[in-house]
């Protein structure tokens, strides 16, 4: 008897500490991936800044501004032009090259090299190892043929290659690419072009308070952006209709209707890979955690470059 009752005490403390170690052990891991994602869209921005600033790598640049969301080629619309995230390879690795001189102590968890863990049997550690490292963001980079749409054979063997970078670790895609149906790497991070279907069709000024930070075919100069740089969103994370990193139109940019109740959650057209919020890189570099239950209203205000777009219709 005495046995049985050590037996229950035993078996409810187990349930009692379970019930309270294991949501611990959840929060850690979501909060975890939360700044990994943040981190990832901090990588993006610095990629962007290279991208903005007047400077040696972009020709004949005056004044600073976003770049445009595509690369222009004749003749081809947007969904078969390289996207606005495939310069940013080449970017990003210039800022890790200019930092590498400077002593640092890192565990590249994100580039999936684990220093201080050497079980190689894990398959979720395998998986992230097969993401590409930074290093060798210059070697593909310098395979790319920007005269051709991103979907040809001379480009289509280096868009296949997952960029981790370009997704959200809060994501079973992450370490699951596989079970999505796709022969090209995926982003989960998309440019934001505004209010309606149309608007990144027309320049910052056609479009006027529908516009957003980016178009197809033209950049949008810093100083279009009246509403503010910290007061506008340029990039957010996604797991609707995911398309690839390096593919132009809809994979890479988005933009809302301005009809809809709720922009943010899983299934809806913004963030869903954490499970309260998503992470978003505004146009001065900075990058906000925003809850799913933001207001329609407010999201409405934060995706344009100029206001008075709550009175829109699409």
């Amino acid at each position: 008897m005495r046995k049985m009752v050590t037996g229950l005490i035993f078996g409810l403390l187990f349930l009692i500490l379970g019930g309270m170690i294991l949501p611990m052990i959840f929060r850690m891991r979501t909060d975890q991936n939360r700044l990994y994602c943040k981190d990832h869209l901090r990588e993006i921005g610095i990629g962007l800044m290279v991208e903005i600033t007047p400077n040696l790598l972009v020709a004949n640049k005056k004044e600073d501004e976003f770049p445009a969301a595509t690369i222009f080629l004749n003749n081809q619309p947007p969904d078969n032009r390289l996207s606005w995230l495939v310069p940013m390879l080449g970017n990003i690795e210039l800022e890790k090259t200019k930092n590498r001189s400077k002593p640092q102590k890192t565990k590249k968890i994100l580039e999936g090299e684990i220093a201080d863990n050497k079980n190689s049997e894990n398959p979720k550690k395998q998986m992230k190892s097969e993401l590409d490292s930074p290093r060798s963001y210059t070697d593909l980079y310098s395979k790319i043929d920007w005269k051709m749409p991103w979907d040809t054979p001379e480009n289509k063997e280096l868009f296949s290659k997952k960029i981790n970078v370009f997704l959200c670790p809060g994501n079973p895609a992450f370490l699951q690419q596989e079970k999505v149906n796709s022969a090209f790497g995926l982003t989960q991070y998309v440019g934001l072009g505004g209010i309606g279907e149309r608007t990144p069709f027309m320049n910052w000024k056609e479009s006027k308070n529908r516009a957003g930070v980016f178009c197809y075919d033209e950049p949008t100069p810093l100083k279009a952006i009246t509403d503010g740089l910290s007061q506008t969103m340029a990039v957010i994370e996604t797991d609707y209709q995911l398309g690839s990193w390096s593919q132009g139109g809809t994979a890479t940019l988005r933009t809302i209707t301005g009809e809809e109740i709720h922009y943010l959650g899983g299934g809806l057209p913004f963030g869903g890979n954490h499970p309260d919020g998503t992470n978003i890189l505004f146009a001065d570099m900075s990058v906000h955690y925003f809850n799913y239950q933001t207001d329609a209203k407010l999201f409405r205000s934060l995706i344009t470059i100029s206001g008075s777009e709550d009175s829109l219709k699409d």
